[in-house]
């Protein structure tokens, strides 16, 4: 297990108190607290840690928390092993262990190594006609649209699952969650439609329909309570629509001043906004805030009227990963906007359509010219 330790608290580590709760075994580490930018739940007024103990049994995602003995609250956690955490020293907290904390990668920060490391090794299977790619981190394999099927990869050997299905006619941009595959049609068409597969077999298990346009991605937020769908227009108009989850009622419907808004993206431990590319030749990546007011703003611009941007994955450092059609991977700092590396790739895939950049820094990119389907870099384990 790798974590970061205060140098003051690894002497307390060394030996970690287990207690028993009903059979179950609680590891306790006292005068420490879980810092982390993980995703989390707060209980208040709680009269003994047993309680927020209680609630975390009634819910099995929860693997650790804290308790704070100052003000009776809890802070829970459920997903640590996507998240770089810090265990550090506070005399009035005891964390409390549900489940062994599994490794993680923490942040990569020193890109230029990063990219020497990704760069170093590749793997790639063709795929004719492949249009785009999404993760199924559950089961560690890609869905993939390549006309006219929808397809699984092994993400780790890269490939075929020989399990396919076929799709609709000119389907293209895809979206994961919870163990669905979300298809779009590209260029839009009526009926304005979601095509929604199981992940598991590919099943279909049902349709979203629309009345404002055509669906091209789909992306949840704050825990899955609100979807963010871009629907685009003929008319070259394109709406970022919000949906209270899994209810699926507007909440807020957004007009975005793009022709083909195409790509979709968000930072891992913030959704505070969202990242649109506009497909078109000269495109652009946008940002949009995902509350009220609502900002729409410019993000980055394309290096010529021959590229275009498609799609953008987020990593935990807080960078931008672009595709580009007719060049390859820029890279943007989140935070200032600026361009923290760039990578031509056009001689050797110079029609890019998607990105997947997982956890561990595997990065995988659909070139619908070559019809190839390539991931850089091995799992990697950071350490800063």
């Amino acid at each position: 297990m790798t974590m970061y330790f205060s140098t003051n608290l690894q002497a307390l580590l060394i030996g970690i108190i287990f207690v028993s709760a009903n059979c179950v075994m609680i590891g306790t580490i006292k005068q420490a607290q879980i810092v982390s930018n993980a995703p989390s739940i707060w209980l208040y007024n709680q009269s003994t840690w047993s309680q927020c103990l209680c609630y975390s049994l009634q819910h099995p995602s929860v693997v650790a928390f804290n308790s704070y003995a100052s003000n009776s609250s809890c802070q829970l956690f459920s997903n640590l092993s996507s998240y770089p955490f810090q265990i550090n020293n506070n005399s009035g907290v005891t964390i409390y262990l549900l489940q062994p904390l599994s490794q993680y990668t923490p942040c990569c920060s020193n890109l230029t190594w990063l990219l020497t490391q990704i760069q170093s090794t590749n793997k790639s299977l063709s795929t004719p006609s492949i249009k785009s790619v999404v993760l199924d981190s559950i089961n560690n394999r890609l869905g993939i649209v390549a006309l006219p099927k929808l397809q699984l990869i092994s993400a780790t050997s890269v490939s075929s699952l020989n399990l396919s299905i076929n799709l609709p006619t000119n389907s293209q941009p895809i979206s994961y969650y919870q163990g669905l595959y979300y298809v779009g049609i590209f260029p839009p068409a009526t009926p304005y439609t979601f095509y929604i597969y199981s992940a598991l077999n590919l099943t279909k298990v049902g349709n979203m329909s629309f009345t404002q346009g055509g669906p091209q991605r789909i992306i949840w937020l704050f825990n899955g309570t609100l979807a963010c769908i871009l629907l685009q227009l003929n008319s070259n108009i394109s709406k970022a629509n919000f949906y209270n989850w899994p209810s699926n009622t507007l909440n807020q419907s957004i007009t975005i001043g793009i022709s083909n808004a195409y790509g979709l993206g968000k930072a891992p431990n913030n959704d505070a906004f969202i990242y649109i590319t506009d497909g078109s030749w000269g495109g652009r990546i946008w940002r949009l805030q995902t509350t009220s007011p609502y900002n729409f703003t410019l993000f980055a611009s394309s290096a010529s009227n021959s590229e275009s941007p498609t799609s953008v994955a987020i990593d935990g450092c807080n960078r931008l990963w672009a595709v580009f059609v007719s060049f390859g991977i820029r890279i943007y700092d989140v935070n200032s906007r600026s361009l923290l590396a760039a990578w031509n790739l056009t001689s050797t895939y110079p029609l890019l359509y998607d990105i997947v950049l997982t956890n561990q820094y595997q990065l995988y990119l659909a070139d619908n010219y070559v019809g190839v389907l390539v991931r850089y870099g091995s799992e990697l384990q950071c350490t800063n």
